[in-house]
């Protein structure tokens, strides 16, 4: 539920951009899982972003109209395939979901060792500048003509872009239900709740997630037991296997930071708002392409915007 902001905000022509970033990061992982041939699980499938409330159809039917103007695959259905009653909602075909630690960890092992090095269980304090980049860890420094932070809140930060940053984090459970869960991802989006699934030896484990909160919360518990009712309230729940959170960032104009900072050479990528895999994605190409000094004129997630 964002274009539709967008547009109001920042004007059809950004937030044509951005609707075409989503597109072709969903497209290049779709490329990527089977150029590699990688077992993730991905598979196409429609998403659903839904209301349980007569009041809010109208949103739906003004982001459809948003979106519906940027060319995305769109439209604005009734009838929602989840076990529980819903007013309305609006439905992208063909979009995707996968498992992306497999993903990375395929990537990884693309990894050949000649240039290219992946250094585990090593935390990244700052970098420093100069004519070659110092990264400094807490198991020694690595040296580089590039560096990208992608560290969420930055670890260095010469623009003090952490003040146009808003972390929260967000709750999350694998659960089993009695009965099969239908076909599609689904986002109740307010308040925010959503429904992926994944399989397993045991059958389709469902992920719900949402109760977001500050970054900061000490009583993660009470989260969890929210959503565990918000969970049961909508679903027959067999079994609840895993819980756990996760955090991100929202930026000011909730566009995520992607590109170069005021350091020459050192580049971050943050602000994803909760839209990781794509946004990821978008920030890899962007940024790749930047240090191969291949023209973008019109970057609107340059991080120096604000």
């Amino acid at each position: 539920m964002i274009y539709n902001d967008l547009i109001k905000n920042l004007g059809k022509s950004k937030a044509q951009i951005y609707a075409n970033a989503n597109q072709k990061a969903l497209d290049k992982i779709a490329e990527i899982v089977s150029e590699k041939k990688i077992k993730c699980e991905f598979e196409r499938i429609p998403l659903y972003i839904y209301t349980e409330s007569e009041n809010k159809v109208e949103k739906i039917s003004q982001e459809v109209k948003a979106a519906k103007e940027l060319g995305l695959p769109v439209s604005q259905v009734d009838n929602v395939p989840l076990p529980f009653n819903t007013a309305s909602a609006l439905m992208y075909e063909n979009q995707a979901q996968f498992h992306p630690r497999k993903y990375l960890l395929a990537l990884a092992e693309n990894f050949d060792g000649n240039g290219c090095h992946i250094f585990e269980n090593t935390s990244a304090i700052t970098v420093k500048d100069g004519n070659t980049k110092e990264v400094i860890t807490d198991k020694g420094s690595i040296w580089a003509d590039n560096v990208v932070v992608t560290t969420h809140t930055p670890v260095y930060d010469p623009d003090n872009l952490k003040k146009h940053l808003h972390p929260a984090r967000s709750y999350v459970m694998g659960l089993y239900i009695n009965g099969e869960f239908p076909e599609g991802m689904f986002i109740d989006f307010d308040p925010t709740h959503t429904y992926r699934t994944t399989p397993t030896d045991k059958g389709k484990l469902v992920i719900v997630a949402g109760e977001h909160s500050s970054i900061d919360v000490t009583n993660r518990e009470e989260y969890y037991s929210r959503l565990e009712n918000y969970s049961k309230q909508h679903l027959d729940v067999k079994s609840i296997e895993y819980q756990w959170s996760s955090h991100d960032s929202i930026s000011d104009d909730s566009l995520p930071m992607i590109g170069m900072t005021s350091s020459d050479g050192i580049y971050v990528a943050t602000g994803f708002g909760f839209w990781g895999m794509n946004n990821g994605t978008t920030a890899a190409m962007i940024i790749s392409d930047m240090i191969d000094k291949k023209n973008h004129l019109d970057n609107i997630f340059d991080p120096l915007r604000f």
